[in-house]
């Protein structure tokens, strides 16, 4: 019976393992935390979003997490991780050995034996807790990965959009110079201008037609940048709005927004998970003395049969380098924490440093353009009066064309300014501010 019941405890020692903990609850408020709520993953995407399905960045977001390629990946890799915590919480397999063995005056003898390793049945909670902090490591390069793919979807719609509205003047104003280029011929037919301006007009028509051209190349690369963020073949059919919103200007707590990236940060997460993981690796290498093998069981041999301990000695090796890697790893880890943690702290306020600056640009381009608007329309007012050229009107509304490249170029780099804030605390892109 006692043979029996060592047998029995030996299995279950060796079969008790929880199942593997994937927790997707971190996952899931980080992707609460950007503004986005979307099931991870629904499918891979055949078919590029319905018209209206990308409004704006968020839904470029949400599609990305929905249905890119790179999503199962990651997602797949912590699956990974999770199976080797499943594998730390299971005890080795016993070892069985039979021996037969002939007797000199004739007969057969059998020894049998049954072993188990009594060191990893004593280390199985510390190695336990050593692939947990290890499973959190992981869980949060999960999230750190999946808010970069979040972060590439919105730049590449912020690029894409605002890329399409710099095409959309520059064909304006081609259109106006080939209307001023019209004239031009024709006052030159007509003897009213000289060689000299009939040129200066030709060539600016050029100029023009090479800036659409150019801007017409760079919409290609940016909608080819979102399909590759959105996990598509390729970008046709993507339907984008006509015009890049007006991003919100607010005041900026930075004491909150710093707290907010030392809470929020994945990287930070998985920082102090390592430091973790390696202190336990440490605190295993102290208390195992340099002994890494103990093993007990049953043994029987003729007539008789009892317990059998074997167990390492350690007289070569008693662990000093073991304990010596693992104190080094331990302190690298600590080192790799503290350097997260200034570098977090150095993005937030270099993307806060920025967004003040382009706010401060976006206000006065802002003015620029309203005064090139008021401008053109004194120009078309004053020319319908009669009391000033054609070309002077169509060349006020050039100019005016022209303000407003520069006012989505601002408006750009505030959301670039933005979507580096959101980077830096890990949370959502503002809400984009009613025209």
């Amino acid at each position: 019976m006692s043979r029996r019941l060592l047998l029995l405890a030996c299995l279950a020692l060796a079969a008790c393992a929880a199942a593997p903990p994937v927790r997707h609850d971190d996952i899931a408020s980080a992707l609460h935390a950007i503004g986005t709520d979307a099931a991870l993953p629904a499918g891979e995407a055949g078919e590029p979003p319905p018209p209206g399905a990308l409004s704006d960045a968020r839904d470029a977001v949400a599609f990305a997490l929905r249905h890119h390629p790179r999503v199962h990946a990651v997602l797949a890799e912590l699956d990974g991780a999770a199976a080797m915590r499943w594998q730390a919480g299971l005890a080795p397999d016993p070892m069985a050995s039979a021996m037969a063995l002939r007797r000199e005056g004739g007969g057969w003898m059998l020894e049998y034996g049954l072993m188990q390793s009594l060191f990893a049945l004593l280390d199985r909670p510390q190695r336990i807790a050593e692939a947990e902090a290890a499973l959190r490591r992981a869980e949060a390069e999960t999230v750190a990965a999946l808010l970069a793919l979040a972060r590439e979807a919105e730049d590449a719609w912020v690029a894409s959009v605002a890329q399409g509205e710099r095409a959309a003047l520059l064909a304006e104003d081609l259109a106006l110079a080939e209307q001023l280029h019209a004239l031009s011929e024709a006052q030159a037919g007509a003897g009213a201008v000289g060689l000299e301006a009939r040129l200066r007009v030709a060539m600016e028509r050029a100029e023009a037609e090479d800036r659409l051209a150019a801007a017409r190349a760079a919409l290609v690369r940016e909608r080819s940048r979102l399909a590759e963020a959105l996990g598509l073949a390729g970008a046709g059919g993507l339907q984008l709005p006509a015009r890049l919103p007006e991003p919100p200007l607010q005041a900026i707590d930075a004491e909150a927004l710093h707290a907010l990236a030392r809470s929020r940060r994945p990287e930070l997460r998985a920082a102090e998970a390592e430091r973790e993981r390696t202190g336990v690796a440490l605190r295993r290498s102290d208390r195992s003395g340099g002994i890494d093998a103990i093993d007990l069981g049953l043994r029987r041999q003729q007539d008789a049969f009892g317990p059998e301990l074997r167990i390492a000695l350690p007289l070569f090796d008693r662990g000093q380098a073991r304990r010596a890697s693992a104190a080094a790893r331990a302190r690298a880890a600590q080192a790799e924490r503290a350097l997260a943690e200034r570098g977090v702290a150095r993005e937030v306020e270099r993307a806060l440093a920025r967004l003040a600056l382009d706010e401060q640009r976006l206000r006065a381009t802002r003015e620029r353009a309203r005064h090139a608007e008021l401008r053109a329309a004194l120009a078309a007012r004053l020319h319908a009066q009669g009391s000033a050229p054609y070309d002077e009107r169509l060349r006020s509304e050039r100019e005016a064309r022209m303000a407003g490249m520069a006012l989505v170029d601002a408006r750009e780099a505030v959301w670039q300014s933005l979507l580096a804030v959101a980077a830096a605390t890990a949370s959502a892109l503002p809400t984009a501010r009613e025209d």
